[in-house]
């Protein structure tokens, strides 16, 4: 099977943590014996075409000179729209540059079959190319892109000729098929598959807990919710008062974190690491006693439409705790395999932290039930079976359909 996967975040480079669950989706199928090209856009100082780890990357550019391309940033589209006047005007060409390439890659491989990530901009594009060359379709939602729509209601119908062109739609989490479901009539069948972890090679040791290191991993922007991790710190500190929290991830409000580090009298505690390798992360995985995702929404949207780090923790059997918003509740089971807390509400989180903390009991529960939820709900083998199943399912529908 020869399939086109459109999307607007793709890793720069093996090891890249932008977009890198669009990776293992695409490596998950080439692995099972299919042959993928991945349609993404040029970010200045890559390659416009290579194969990575038996993928095939086509990258378009999307303005000139390369280097000013900024709209498909690191922080994410929206937030790239959100923030730079360029990006806006770059977006116009963007499409059109999506378009072009994805129509070319798809006619000159024959392509069997279209995937698109968000419904924008891939998945119109994929809409528009799988129109004109008669293909079958299937588009994953990852939350943001539904809710855009649900803020934005006058675009609903931009919305509806979009699904309207997939044989199959599939979301990374129960929250998101709800909200869609909620916007407009689903006129093919809608599944939920998440993304996945890659489960280490090595069972993961048994935590020491007598250490105390909370870890927070992904980007500084505003709806990861680090400055209520933060506050809680001054409560966790009372209770726990050799406890320290480390920071792994780079962005915009970076600045702000720090001030507000300072001004809460936490520079001994809290300690800023940057961005890092994926080796760096396994040590910081396997020294952490709780790994939280603290995410809220943000404008009335909600962003975290599953949070694959928490699984990453739960794979290297770090005991958890996150916020009750978007597709978080789809990997916490509450008391079961992690903690649950309101979002944007410091004093339960500090509780939370505090209790798994102090009690091993609890935390060595959380350990085994994490890992064992990842291991047979979301390891990446399991979630490479099921999107084949589903391309297989829609493959078999389309060629039905074309006989009648």
């Amino acid at each position: 099977m020869k399939i086109a996967i459109i999307t607007s975040s793709f890793p720069r480079h093996r090891g890249d943590y932008q977009g890198n669950f669009i990776y293992h989706q695409a490596h998950g199928q080439v692995e099972r014996g299919n042959e993928v090209h991945v349609i993404c856009p040029h970010i200045p100082g890559v390659s416009f075409h290579e194969i990575m780890d038996g993928i095939v990357v086509h990258r378009f550019p999307y303005f000139y000179p390369y280097r000013f391309q900024c709209l498909a940033s690191d922080t994410g589209m929206y937030s790239a729209l959100r923030h730079s006047f360029v990006a806006m005007v770059q977006l116009p060409l963007f499409l059109i540059s999506e378009l072009w390439c994805s129509w070319l890659i798809i006619h000159r491989h024959q392509i069997d079959l279209i995937h698109s990530h968000w419904f924008i901009p891939s998945g119109f594009v994929g809409a528009v190319v799988a129109f004109i060359w008669r293909k079958p379709h299937v588009i994953t939602s990852h939350v943001l892109d539904a809710n855009l729509f649900g803020k934005f209601r006058f675009s609903l119908p931009l919305l509806s000729a979009i699904v309207a062109s997939a044989d199959m739609i599939t979301t990374n989490s129960s929250y998101t098929k709800q909200q869609i479901e909620a916007l407009v009539p689903l006129p093919c069948t809608c599944r939920v598959i998440p993304m996945g972890v890659i489960l280490p090679n090595q069972i993961p040791p048994v935590k020491d807990f007598h250490g105390h290191t909370i870890l927070f991993v992904g980007r500084l922007v505003e709806w990861k919710g680090v400055d209520t991790l933060i506050r809680s710190m001054t409560l966790v500190k009372k209770a726990i008062p050799n406890s320290r929290l480390t920071i792994v991830g780079e962005g915009p409000f970076r600045d702000s974190l720090q001030r507000l580090v300072q001004d809460a009298g936490l520079t001994d505690a809290v300690r800023f690491y940057g961005r890092a390798t994926d080796d760096d992360l396994t040590k910081l995985y396997d020294s952490a006693a709780v790994f939280v995702l603290p995410s809220r929404r943000y404008q009335g949207l909600v962003m975290e439409g599953l949070g694959v780090v928490l699984l990453e923790a739960m794979s290297h059997r770090v005991p958890v705790i996150g916020s009750n918003v978007g597709g978080i509740p789809d990997i916490i089971d509450d008391g079961r395999n992690g903690f649950l807390f309101p979002s944007e509400n410091e004093k339960i989180l500090a509780e939370k932290i505090v209790t798994l903390l102090s009690d091993t009991v609890i935390a060595e529960r959380f350990r085994l039930a994490g890992y064992e939820t990842v291991r047979t709900r979301f390891s990446w083998e399991e979630i490479s079976r099921q999107f084949s199943e589903a391309y297989e399912q829609v493959l078999d529908k389309y060629s039905l359909e074309g006989t009648t």
